[in-house]
């Protein structure tokens, strides 16, 4: 892949987001979702759901308590959501378009990079292990959990 651009003030390193950015895994999480609220009853909804996409995992489940009145506790609903997820990360996770080629040329051209992500170090892992061409990259894996202040604060990507 051949990519010319002149930057002004050359990066040091290359941070990326992971879900929507690298691979599309917000549908994952919405799958996910639907499928906890059905079971209670609830129907998911886009207007309620919208404030909350990006969010730390921790933030990301009091909202959705909040917002469709669940009875569950932030850490049962967090612990449930991402067992939820990860059996659909397994199934169904594709990269975006264009994520390989921008990972191997930012490789390329020797800067240190890694993944800054609202999801859990476990998401991360196995988000990126559904990838064979990743499977060795993305030295540096940093959760929204690891920092105080989940997105959209710069905790994550300080810590990366």
């Amino acid at each position: 892949m051949t990519m010319t651009h002149s930057f002004p003030c050359p990066p040091q390193a290359v941070i990326f987001d992971m879900d929507g950015l690298l691979v599309d895994s917000e549908r994952l999480w919405k799958i996910a979702e639907t499928r906890i609220l059905a079971e209670r009853g609830k129907t998911h909804s886009k207007e309620l759901h919208a404030p909350l996409i990006g969010r730390a995992v921790n933030e990301f489940v009091v909202g959705l308590i909040e917002r469709y009145e669940l009875d569950d506790t932030p850490q049962a609903l967090a612990s449930l959501l991402e067992e939820r997820v990860l059996e659909v990360i397994i199934q169904d996770t594709r990269p975006q378009p264009g994520a390989a080629e921008i990972v191997e040329w930012v490789s390329a051209q020797g800067l240190p990079y890694g993944i800054a992500s609202s999801s859990s170090l476990a998401v991360i892992h196995a988000t990126i292990g559904t990838q064979r061409m990743w499977d060795d990259s993305f030295p540096v894996r940093c959760s929204g959990s690891e920092v105080a202040k989940g997105k959209p604060a710069p905790d994550v990507y300080l810590l990366a």
